[in-house]
């Protein structure tokens, strides 16, 4: 039987301050991104629609928060930059929570 109650409620808030905390605090949040990217996506199936929805809100906004990281050059019609330097701990992170986390958001969203 599934049931919302104040424990869902209070588990949509937490994935979705997740996100924000990890925008605020940008590289020091790096040692906790996996762990936290891995109970994400757990919540990913879960029945409660505002969980899903938080939990990908903050996956999202964990990809965006890695792009302001590798300091994206400034965009300019018409020109591609296709090579950039990345730190090495976010390319190790980025690289192991990508297999993970971009099949299951883009399932929940289809």
């Amino acid at each position: 039987m599934d049931v919302n109650s104040a424990i869902a409620v209070e588990k949509e808030i937490a994935a979705d301050t997740i996100g924000t905390i990890f925008a605020a605090t940008r590289g020091h949040f790096l040692p906790y991104v996996e762990e936290s990217s891995i109970e994400l996506v757990a919540l990913l199936t879960h029945y409660y629609e505002g969980i899903r929805k938080s939990a990908t809100d903050s996956l999202l906004e964990t990809v965006r928060t890695f792009y302001d990281l590798s300091n994206p050059p400034e965009w300019r019609p018409g020109k591609i930059s296709v090579s950039r330097r990345i730190h090495i701990t976010i390319t190790r992170v980025n690289t192991d929570s990508a297999s993970r986390v971009s099949p299951l958001t883009v399932m929940s969203w289809s």
